[in-house]
């Protein structure tokens, strides 16, 4: 499909995201909402889906890489499937270098693949790392451009249908990982006092090219849009943190929390991602005053019901999806999700879940509600 197919299909509803981000925003209060929001997807059949996990839609990533056009077409399917079904969701698109996006700052480049995300050609040696310096004005540093020229293309293109935004904006913590690799792990040892001075680099970076690119994107400092129709209000910004999980929980609270820290305090407050276990660190982030959510890329590693109460119990929010068993009704799903919630306020828990046809959105959409009146 040519991207202007494509593109007339996007159709939102300007109604259902200002529903959405209204309920995904009580959400997030203590006091709760009326619903708990249900971020729903549906099929479309009209766009092939990516041939497997990680794998790139329509366009190669390193068509997208070279094409603005080409990287926007290769996400509307996934904001296309949220559009139709009206639900609580705010979809979006983003730019998307891969993880060398931000570290590209200070140098470091990656080798494009057409069938799999890019990769980082080479880390920096300690005494390159030490010598790097942070420009002032980051708009014609390292990717950065890329990714103004996809933004002001996705407005133009878009139109204002749907939000453009940031997407897998590394952490302070993991672009230090990006820049010295596993090398950084006996630097902490070492020479902390090289990686606490890597990590102010770090920090000025991810702050500046944040605020540089959510004024490109028209987006306000403490809101933000993320993947899979979430919206972050109060806190604007994702902080990915996957490589953070490596670190002991010590570690952690030196060379992480700090800077994460001050990461989310200039953008109102955020969410952090992370996938693999991280339960260690989880006592170290519920203290981090602003931070509001957690989104796991892997909820089977641990205890979901047990992680949704304690996310809950501190204030906190998740977003959070359960697989359906074969042949379980749709109240009885919604009930075993909402269950260990029985009781409390209805905040912190932004559920997304699957129908098969847009038209069985607003059935679903019904059910949830009812499922809260029962046990809410």
């Amino acid at each position: 499909m040519s991207v202007s197919q494509l593109l007339d299909l996007v159709n939102p509803g300007t109604d259902a995201i200002e529903r959405g981000r209204a309920r995904q925003r009580e959400c997030a209060s203590p006091e709760g909402g009326n619903y708990l929001p249900i971020l729903l997807q549906c099929d479309v059949p009209e766009i092939p889906p990516p041939p497997g996990p990680n794998k790139p839609a329509l366009f190669g990533y390193d068509e997208q890489f070279a094409d603005p056009e080409k990287m926007l077409a290769a996400q509307l399917r996934n904001a296309i499937m949220l559009c139709r079904t009206r639900s609580d969701a705010v979809p979006f698109v983003a730019p998307r270098f891969g993880i060398g996006f931000l570290p590209s700052v200070f140098g470091i480049e990656q080798e494009v693949f057409p069938d799999r995300p890019p990769w980082i050609k080479r880390h920096l040696s300690k005494e390159e790392a030490r010598e790097a310096t942070v420009p002032e004005d980051l708009s014609t540093a390292g990717l950065i451009p890329k990714a103004i020229t996809f933004i002001r293309r996705a407005h133009e293109l878009l139109e204002d249908r749907i939000a453009v935004g940031l997407y897998f904006m590394l952490s302070p913590i993991d672009i230090a990982f990006m820049v010295r690799g596993e090398d950084i792990m006996f630097d902490m040892h070492d020479d902390p006092a090289f990686v606490h001075e890597l990590l102010e680099k770090t920090t000025d970076v991810f702050i500046k090219a944040t605020k540089l690119l959510k004024a490109e994107c028209g987006e306000p400092t403490d809101e933000g849009t993320y993947e899979g129709g979430l919206y972050m209000a109060p806190g604007g910004v994702m902080l990915c943190e996957d490589c953070a999980v490596m670190l002991s929980p010590d570690f952690h609270r030196e060379f992480s929390i700090p800077y994460t820290r001050r990461a989310l305090a200039e953008f109102g407050g955020g969410w952090v991602h992370f996938c693999g276990d991280g339960k260690h660190l989880m006592e170290n982030y519920y203290r981090v005053e602003d931070l509001r959510g957690f989104l796991f890329g892997q909820l089977d590693l641990y205890d979901r019901e047990k992680l949704l109460l304690d996310i809950v119990s501190h204030g906190k929010s998740l977003r959070y999806h359960l697989p359906r068993k074969k042949d379980e009704a749709l109240p009885d799903y919604f009930d075993r999700a909402l269950r260990p919630l029985a009781g409390r306020p209805r905040r912190g828990m932004i559920f997304g879940t699957y129908v098969a046809n847009p038209e069985d959105a607003p059935a679903a959409m019904d059910a949830w509600h009812a499922a809260q009146d029962r046990l809410l």
